[in-house]
């Protein structure tokens, strides 16, 4: 909520938070016997990650920045033993899914207002002048916005259509998903817009699979189609954004002249990348002379890993990713009744298959979009800096 951990005061907090988990984790390691540590496969690829990071961030030019990226890898390897390791209750899943569910609704509902106020600040902080008309939250980024929702959204049709809560809390769920996918379209985010479409897309392919959820894959995918279309034609500034896209082969976004940058330097060192956050130290060598002004980054993750991290961080990436994904249709099969037993509603099933698609789905159709996109980069490449 405090501008997603974009600004160095912010991400203090996020740091402190971490220090005292980590210290109760140590304590309950020690005084709770026993005391088993979870070690599922993706954490190998987690580690090795880390470990990683360590080794390149302290190879490269400016050793501020590399130490900036160090730490923030670090901090997120933490979450995630601690969280893995801590909430692994028969509860925790609702627990934590709820709250990830508020924080959205919450996020949404302020998009929405900023949207139809005009507002032009984020906690009484000016939001940069190409994100005024658009809906951010608590971020300053609205395509930040539409990233978080695009994986809370699927969590919470999820526990609607599969968990085993009373009809008034289903209710309240709906209602939350309704303002979640308005706060995705008001973020006017022609990438999250589109991937959340494909997520939600696999969702209700996923429901199909079920013989007691069919019905309600049918109802969502009407429902989803009627918002969105109503949504299209009430929102002239999402429309006119999309159309951009076809006005020449750069949609008229300076963005790609980024991604070309990016992938020059990749070129430079593609094994290990021009290091750890270095995209903004040598974007000057590269720079296009369209742009002028300071990216900072390259507005393409896949892009910017490349570009930073090089194959080998890429590969190390993916192996994490596939270690999940093969754990996931693992458990996805065990958690699946028979036609003949088993209860048509399930809140694990119901966390998995939404956990499942958020990141899946959104990352999937996050990587479709770009890969659209990726032929203005390559014309881009061949232009004169």
């Amino acid at each position: 909520m405090a501008f997603g951990g974009k600004f160095p005061a912010s991400f203090l907090v996020i740091q402190g938070a971490t220090v005292a988990a980590l210290a109760f984790w140590i304590a309950r390691f020690w005084l709770q016997r026993p005391f088993r540590l979870l070690w599922p496969p993706v954490c190998w690829g987690v580690l090795a990650f880390l470990l990683y990071a360590v080794a390149r961030c302290r190879m490269v030019e400016v050793e501020y920045v590399g130490r900036q990226q160090w730490i923030h890898v670090l901090v997120y390897g933490a979450i995630f033993l601690i969280v893995l390791n801590n909430l692994n209750r028969k509860n925790s899943a609702m627990i934590v899914s709820l709250t990830l569910i508020s924080v959205g609704f919450i996020s949404a509902f302020w998009a929405v207002f900023q949207f139809a106020m005009h507002s032009q600040f984020v906690w009484g902080v000016p939001k940069m002048g190409q994100y005024m008309n658009r809906g951010s939250g608590p971020f300053m980024n609205p395509n930040h916005l539409a990233g978080f929702l695009g994986m809370t959204l699927p969590l919470t049709l999820g526990w609607t259509v599969m968990g085993r809560f009373s009809a008034t809390i289903k209710v309240l769920l709906a209602y939350a998903a309704v303002v979640m996918l308005a706060g995705i379209v008001v973020s006017v985010s022609r990438g999250g817009i589109v991937a959340e479409g494909i997520a939600l897309a696999v969702f209700c392919a996923v429901l199909l699979t079920y013989k007691d959820f069919w019905r309600s894959s049918l109802l969502i995918m009407c429902i989803l189609a009627a918002l969105g279309a109503g949504a299209a034609r009430q929102f002239d500034s999402v429309k006119k954004r999309f159309d951009r896209i076809y006005v020449d082969d750069t949609g008229g976004d300076e963005r790609v002249y980024y991604w070309a940058s990016a992938w020059q330097l990749f070129t430079r060192n593609p094994a290990w990348g021009v290091g750890p956050g270095h995209f903004d130290v040598e974007f000057p060598s590269v720079r296009p002379w369209r742009v002028q002004d300071r990216p900072t980054f390259t507005h393409n993750d896949y892009l910017n890993t490349l570009c930073d991290w090089g194959v080998a961080g890429m590969a190390l990436i993916a192996a994490a990713v596939g270690l999940l994904t093969w754990e996931s249709f693992r458990v996805w099969r065990a958690l699946r009744p028979s036609h003949e037993t088993g209860p048509p509603y399930s809140d694990r099933a119901a966390f998995v298959a939404g956990a499942v698609v958020a990141a899946g789905g959104g990352v999937g159709g996050a990587c479709i979009v770009r890969i659209t996109l990726f032929r203005s980069t390559i014309c881009c490449c061949s232009l004169p800096t």
